[in-house]
């Protein structure tokens, strides 16, 4: 009697097919995880570009604005001195849209925000628009982020 060894073609198909099905179930969640990932780095970024605007202003002793890159916050930001110098600058990857209370935000050599402004900006991801960031200041200027909403 001959002893068959390895799987018949109809047993590859099937495991193949169970595959392929399980792995179909698991990629919303996969990219549902890639845009809440990318939202929540591009906010902690953004809060950590306010953080050096204000660690700068004080240890300048000068006004430093975070100013929104040229087509809007949604694409990036430039860290600015008040002579005109560039300190840093950063380009977002992921597809996202921001809303602000503020056009730029200057910090005074106090650390507070010019004209005692709160900054408030929501991000929110284009490829699940259920996901939501928010990047806000307290009455001190320092920012704070958090998941969600900032309404």
């Amino acid at each position: 009697m001959v002893k068959n060894q390895g799987f018949t073609l109809i047993e590859v198909i099937i495991v193949m097919v169970i595959v392929g099905i399980l792995a179909s179930m698991a990629t919303p969640s996969f990219r549902q995880a890639m845009a809440r990932q990318d939202l929540r780095s591009q906010g902690v970024g953004l809060q950590t570009a306010l953080l050096q605007a204000r660690t700068e202003a004080a240890k300048r002793g000068a006004i430093v604005t975070l100013n929104p890159a040229a087509e809007g916050w949604a694409r990036g930001w430039e860290l600015q001195a008040n002579d005109g110098q560039v300190i840093a600058q950063s380009a977002y990857q992921a597809p996202m849209l921001v809303s602000s209370n503020m056009g730029a935000v200057s910090y005074l050599p106090s650390g507070r925000v010019r004209n005692n402004s709160r900054v408030r900006m929501e991000l929110q991801s284009k490829r699940d628009t259920s996901l939501y960031f928010c990047v806000i200041t307290d009455a001190a200027g320092r920012p704070v982020s958090y998941r969600g909403g900032c309404g």
